[in-house]
């Protein structure tokens, strides 16, 4: 039910007829902005029921997602990134596998993190990660 729910959801999101399978909706998710597609079906411009967005949540809990954005804060192993134009402080905020990781990235700057998803955010709160890594 689960990845018929996640994969409607997907299917409206991609513009175009869609019929993604749950391994495809999981490699979209991976790619360079991957996070916009949890964003744009979960986040704060959603346009599905509560009980469906948390269903959707819980396929999507613990899958791999990259992310794309401006440094906020980095401090004490966590990235703060913003993701969103319209967003002020961060959309995302990933506790990185290396704590030191952290240490000589800049406020400003645009990096591409990996990490496993964590916790449900969308207007008011922003969503979380785990184990991230930067990437190239």
């Amino acid at each position: 039910m689960r990845a018929t729910i996640l994969t409607a959801a997907v299917t409206l999101f991609v513009s175009g007829p869609c019929f993604a399978t749950q391994a495809e909706v999981e490699a979209m998710l991976v790619q360079k902005n991957g996070f916009t597609v949890v964003d744009r079906i979960l986040g704060c411009d959603h346009k599905s029921s509560d009980d469906q967005v948390a269903e959707m949540f819980e396929a999507l809990k613990g899958k791999l997602v990259v992310a794309t954005g401006e440094v906020t804060k980095a401090a004490q192993g966590e990235i703060w990134l913003k993701v969103r134009p319209t967003t002020l402080i961060g959309d995302l905020i990933v506790t990185m596998a290396d704590k030191r990781s952290t240490y000589d990235l800049e406020k400003g700057r645009t990096i591409s993190v990996r990490f496993n998803l964590k916790t449900h955010g969308g207007c008011l709160m922003p969503f979380s990660g785990n184990n991230g890594v930067i990437i190239p």
